[in-house]
């Protein structure tokens, strides 16, 4: 798959998080923007409260950024639906969001009381440097919660950060239960990466 002057070759190995390389793209427009793109929407990526309770706990889809593939002026764009799988009792949920080791976005903990509660992540990140150890990132985006019809939208900010860009760099999900009742899950139904280089 080619977009402007990037090619994109997906790891067949990848299941759960499947690794991409990004290639450029000879036949491509030098003018031409790229992008690529990681979409999953798994049914089986499930945080049981019984295995998350107190402590956040990462789903199994991740996405790791290669090395040198952001600089200045690479924007990346993170899209997150955790939903409430099964809900039981008054067990509250909290979601966060990462970028190698930094925390993007951290949800205030709430009550899910039906399957059809569930938690937005929407936030995008733009580099100001070029590939180094202390590339200077900085981002903006909201979180919305969902509980019964009961909707919360709290827009969240990253003042500017370094990152290790000269390194991988994972983008993960994690979920927090604030108990162990039986059965209460959450699935990372959405996980989508976009990345223009």
């Amino acid at each position: 798959m080619a977009s402007g002057p990037w090619q994109i070759v997906k790891d067949p190995d990848g299941i759960a998080a499947p690794k991409l390389q990004i290639k450029k793209n000879q036949k491509a427009a030098a003018s031409s923007v790229g992008a690529f793109f990681k979409v999953s929407t798994s049914s089986s990526d499930n945080l049981l409260a019984s295995a998350g309770a107190s402590a956040h706990v990462d789903h199994a889809q991740t996405l790791s950024i290669p090395a040198d593939t952001l600089n200045a002026g690479s924007v990346v764009r993170i899209q997150v639906q955790v939903a409430a799988n099964q809900v039981d009792g008054t067990d509250t949920l909290e979601v966060k969001l990462y970028l190698g080791g930094t925390t993007l976005v951290t949800t205030t903990a709430f009550d899910p009381s039906a399957v059809t509660d569930l938690v937005n992540i929407d936030f995008t990140c733009v580099v100001r440097e070029n590939a180094s150890a202390d590339s200077s990132i900085v981002g903006t985006g909201y979180w919305v919660t969902t509980d019964t019809g009961t909707v919360v939208v709290t827009p969240v900010t990253l003042a500017p950060t370094d990152f290790a860009t000269n390194g991988a760099l994972v983008v993960k999900v994690s979920s927090k239960w604030s108990s162990t009742t039986a059965l209460t899950n959450a699935n990372l139904r959405v996980f989508n990466v976009e990345i223009v280089p």
